[in-house]
């Protein structure tokens, strides 16, 4: 009897679990897509320093660890004594999802108007010249995507712990 109510449990998680996976999907896009972009688009910060491509993932990373430290030391807590409850897992990762949507939204308005100006330029077909186009563009997308992760995955973390059988 305890295994059939654990394998119900674990169905009703499916739903929820493949959001999480499509959304992890378009993260992972978007993260290799940011490299490929970053090499195409105007690195230099000052007239002497370039800001290697790669390291454009590390404003996500950042933005997600901050994200996590404010939500969890001064969102949750303030949350809490003002509506007297706290935010469920579930409604960080709505949260979060919706975030992240409105990151990737913004990341794909960035790379259509950088294509605009990559055609503008007549650029296109050659993919060692650089668009005239800052690559610091990308960090607002990528902190809003960041802000979107430190919601959704320790929600979905703790809604999986909450959620799951013990066995």
């Amino acid at each position: 009897m305890e295994e059939v109510e654990d394998l119900k449990t674990l169905i009703r998680i499916i739903p929820l679990w493949s959001t999480g996976i499509f959304l992890g999907i378009s993260i992972g896009n978007f993260s290799s897509l940011v490299t490929l972009q970053a090499l195409t688009m105007d690195r230099y910060l000052g007239p002497h320093f370039k800001i290697p491509a790669g390291t454009f993932l590390l404003f996500n990373f950042l933005a997600t660890v901050i994200s996590i430290l404010i939500v969890d030391r001064f969102l949750l807590p303030t949350w809490r004594n003002l509506a007297r409850r706290t935010l469920t897992p579930l409604q960080r990762i709505g949260i979060g999802h919706i975030i992240t949507i409105f990151g990737l939204v913004g990341a794909a308005l960035i790379e259509s108007k950088r294509l605009h100006v990559a055609r503008t330029h007549h650029l296109m077909g050659q993919p060692s010249l650089v668009v005239s186009m800052s690559a610091l563009w990308l960090v607002v997308p990528l902190g809003i995507v960041g802000i979107g992760e430190g919601f959704h995955f320790p929600g979905s973390v703790g809604l999986y712990y909450q959620e799951f059988p013990k066995s």
